[in-house]
């Protein structure tokens, strides 16, 4: 099973340099929604308490107050902590999930290309034949939610600002790593195969100069004989 499970796997990464155009990253290897709810976390922690301290205030001590116009005015206040911190919560996940929408990385013409942001866009583009290291990040929080993160180096300084690919599934992480592992090799081996092509017409071209000089040269021997 798991020699035929890399055989599959191994064909898709042909198929999918093979493929015309640009080979869209995100699409075979997409972010997932799990950064969104890790990155919020603590505010739904926060949500969880003030939703638990309402409910415990309610049944210890609001009930107990005979002023009917205090209560309702204890009870409004009580539902509306829970509610900002339930929308302080949402507004943080749903960020996280326009921030995962709106962010692409893909390879075109031989770069690597990231892009991200909404109203402020960010792009970078990197060579293929420039990048040095693929490695995968993992924090402490991140083996709770199953997620790892891709880096990219270049001998640019800016690679290791922007060159990264956040909130991606291991498995997928891992995958990713060995496409562009396999994509980088690939073109490599292309340019080798054009400077290659180019050395031979350089030499092809040189020896049909010569042979056209040792031509001319024996025409005029012929001449200067006769």
């Amino acid at each position: 099973m798991a020699k035929a499970r890399r055989s599959t796997e191994s064909q898709e990464d042909g198929a999918l340099f093979d493929r015309p155009g640009p080979i869209l990253l995100k699409k075979e290897f997409p972010m997932t929604y799990r950064r969104a709810f890790k990155k919020a976390f603590w505010r739904f922690v926060l949500l969880v308490v003030v939703a638990r301290a309402a409910t415990s205030a309610e049944s210890i001590w609001v009930q107990q107050i005979a002023d009917e116009h205090l209560k309702f005015n204890l009870r409004l206040i009580f539902i509306s902590l829970t509610v900002a911190a339930f929308i302080w919560w949402l507004a943080r996940v749903i960020y996280y999930e326009i921030e995962r929408r709106y962010y692409d990385y893909r390879v075109v013409g031989g770069n690597l290309y990231l892009s991200k942001g909404m109203f402020v866009k960010e792009t970078g583009s990197f060579p293929l034949s420039r990048i040095t290291d693929i490695y995968l990040h993992r924090g402490m929080g991140d083996y709770f939610w199953g997620l790892s993160s891709l880096h990219v180096s270049t001998p640019t300084a800016t690679s290791g600002e922007f060159a990264f690919i956040h909130g991606l599934t291991t498995r997928n992480a891992v995958r990713l790593r060995r496409q562009l592992e396999q994509l980088i090799k690939e073109h490599d081996h292309h340019i080798e195969n054009i400077s290659g092509l180019m050395g031979n017409v350089a030499a092809i071209q040189g020896q049909k100069k010569s042979e056209r000089a040792a031509l001319k040269r024996k025409r005029k021997s012929i001449e200067d004989a006769n």
